[in-house]
């Protein structure tokens, strides 16, 4: 018997990914750790005295929006309907995307990120 008529019929709609903007949160701050915990490593071969010597540098992962939205299992695109259809999120949103900003804008800014890249990414670029 295919429908057993103990188990719950299925809706037709997806269930959401992110039920409240307390749950968007946390996943933010979830985010930020694997991104402060996972760094970039960098593999160079190095010329000294004693010959070549291989090493591991570690280097800053950005933050991105894409990355936030990979991490949580989303769409870019369901991200841009939530920030314009979803009343609840948007000041978790609009959170969420001014700390990506600063995180990339200071770390620009003391050279840890590449200044010229993540100028242009944060749509700080003179235009000519």
């Amino acid at each position: 018997m295919k429908n057993n008529i103990f188990s719950p019929p299925k809706p037709p709609w997806r269930p959401r990914k992110i039920e409240t903007p307390q749950c968007l949160r946390e996943r933010f701050v979830e985010y930020a750790k694997h991104v402060e915990s996972n760094p970039l490593v960098e593999r160079k071969l190095l010329k000294t005295s004693n010959g070549t010597v291989g090493a591991e540098l570690r280097k800053d992962r950005p933050m991105t929006i894409a990355g936030f939205c990979s991490f949580i299992g989303v769409t870019s695109q369901a991200w841009r309907y939530w920030r314009t259809n979803r009343e609840d999120l948007k000041d978790p949103i609009e959170l969420i995307e001014n700390a990506i900003y600063a995180y990339k804008f200071e770390r620009a800014a003391t050279g840890i990120f590449k200044a010229n890249i993540i100028s242009r990414e944060l749509g700080l670029m003179r235009k000519r």
